[in-house]
């Protein structure tokens, strides 16, 4: 498997967006724990997380931003 510096890109977006995505969810966690906010809130971020790590896979699948495989 060769490395482009499209997938290495598309690698470190993944890497970025599943950390901002825990740090959100853990955040949200913390509020409803504390009584600041919903159990529906929480249940979004979930949703938000998976989708964007989706969309990371599918980035790091299809080539990432150079569009090369």
């Amino acid at each position: 498997m060769r490395i482009y510096p499209g997938k290495i890109k598309a690698w470190a977006e993944l890497m970025t967006l599943m950390s901002a995505g825990v740090i959100v969810v853990m955040s949200t966690a913390v509020l409803y724990n504390a009584g600041r906010t919903s159990g529906k809130a929480v249940s979004y971020a979930g949703v938000l997380l998976i989708a964007a790590v989706l969309i990371g896979i599918y980035r790091l699948i299809t080539g990432g931003v150079d569009g090369r495989v």
